[in-house]
């Protein structure tokens, strides 16, 4: 039951992470035009974003980049 209950946690989690990334650079696209999928200094484009909620994807994405 606990197992079940952190799996669902740990999912929640994960899925609004990605969905807020997901509108950021959708919002950008739609003011700018442009395509931006870079995560830089707590934004996405020009979307602010919450350091706790997407602080896992900046670090896979400064990974892939080759930024430390």
């Amino acid at each position: 039951m606990l197992i079940e209950a952190l799996l669902l946690i740990v999912g929640y989690y994960l899925f609004c992470s990605l969905s807020m990334y997901i509108y950021a650079v959708v919002k950008t696209w739609e003011f700018t035009g442009i395509w931006n999928f870079k995560i830089k200094d707590g934004y996405i484009g020009i979307c602010e974003y919450p350091k706790w909620l997407l602080s896992w994807v900046e670090v896979i994405s400064n990974k892939i980049r080759g930024i430390k």
